[in-house]
């Protein structure tokens, strides 16, 4: 019985490590975004604490250049957060094509996996047809042999 031995496994072994790949960079770039995305809450968060403060401060007494310091704060923080904004958009297009790109690799390994499995199976049935072919000639070779002993010849 003769091993089974894929074609194109070098092939397939090649579209693994490729989805292998994307897979990290696409790791890579949704770390990049979940860290962008933390700066931009963080940044929200002191916007909206900081004008809180604000409209507190301008219910009492405050110094002006308190109050302008404050309101410098909050316009540099709204340009952050608009950049972050920015910034998000960027990693999320980036990760969607890197999405593609991975679906588009596993079809490809799919495609060969479907493939190995259907030559699998093939070879598995002409090894059972095989075998089923040496079973029925020792079978007949087995009844002949018998069939020679009762005889007087």
């Amino acid at each position: 019985m003769k091993k089974f031995s894929f074609g194109l496994q070098s092939v397939l072994n090649l579209k693994e490590q490729e989805e292998a790949l994307v897979q990290k960079e696409l790791a890579k770039l949704q770390h990049k975004y979940n860290q962008v995305k933390t700066n931009l809450d963080r940044y929200k968060i002191k916007k909206q604490n900081c004008q809180q403060q604000l409209e507190r401060n301008e219910v009492q007494e405050v110094e002006l250049s308190s109050a302008l310091r404050s309101r410098n704060y909050i316009k540099y923080l709204t340009e952050e957060i608009e950049e972050l904004l920015l910034q998000l958009e960027y990693w999320e297009e980036k990760i969607e094509q890197c999405r593609v790109r991975l679906l588009d690799k596993v079809k490809e390994k799919k495609t060969l996996v479907k493939l190995k499995e259907q030559q699998y199976e093939e070879h598995a049935e002409e090894v059972l047809q095989e075998e089923q072919k040496i079973n029925d000639e020792l079978a007949i070779n087995l009844f002949n042999h018998q069939g020679n002993k009762g005889s007087i010849y």
